[in-house]
């Protein structure tokens, strides 16, 4: 969840993740590292939401409609 957030967020604001990742402080290898289930520490999380001005639960929460 959180790794299809953080793309998606960076989608829209036309930056790469690893330049995201760079500029909040963290090595360009950081991106890369996480995996579709992986979540980063919380100090790492505030550093994104405050980067994108959204709350932490817009990198965590599925935002993905589900349909039955």
């Amino acid at each position: 969840m959180f790794k299809q957030n953080f793309i998606r967020l960076c989608s829209d604001r036309g930056e790469s993740p690893t330049a995201v990742c760079v500029k909040c402080g963290l090595s360009n290898a950081a991106f890369s590292s996480w995996t579709d289930s992986t979540v980063p520490r919380r100090t790492t999380l505030l550093k994104f939401a405050d980067y994108f001005g959204v709350p932490v639960s817009a990198l965590t929460n599925d935002s993905t409609p589900h349909f039955d």
